[in-house]
């Protein structure tokens, strides 16, 4: 999903909310996705501004070595 999808669905969500309501118990909704776009600072920074809770990444790499080292880039760069 790109930004601007990821703006219209949280919008509908909004709207959802404030027709239907959502009850208190089950707490502040929070929000994954997995991004269509290369993981990078800006692109990260952009769906943390949306409100994206929780960014799912997909790797593209075609065996165990080319995961092993999306692993490894990712976490090196982005996991504290």
């Amino acid at each position: 999903m790109d930004q601007d999808g990821t703006r219209q669905c949280l919008e509908g969500l909004t709207e959802a909310e404030a027709k239907y309501g959502r009850p208190k118990e089950l707490g502040i909704l929070e929000v994954s996705i997995t991004p269509g776009v290369r993981p990078s600072d800006e692109a990260f920074q952009a769906f943390e501004d949306l409100g994206v809770d929780r960014l799912i990444l997909l790797q593209g790499g075609k065996n165990e070595a080319d995961l092993v080292q999306f692993v490894e880039d990712i976490t090196e760069r982005y996991i504290q």
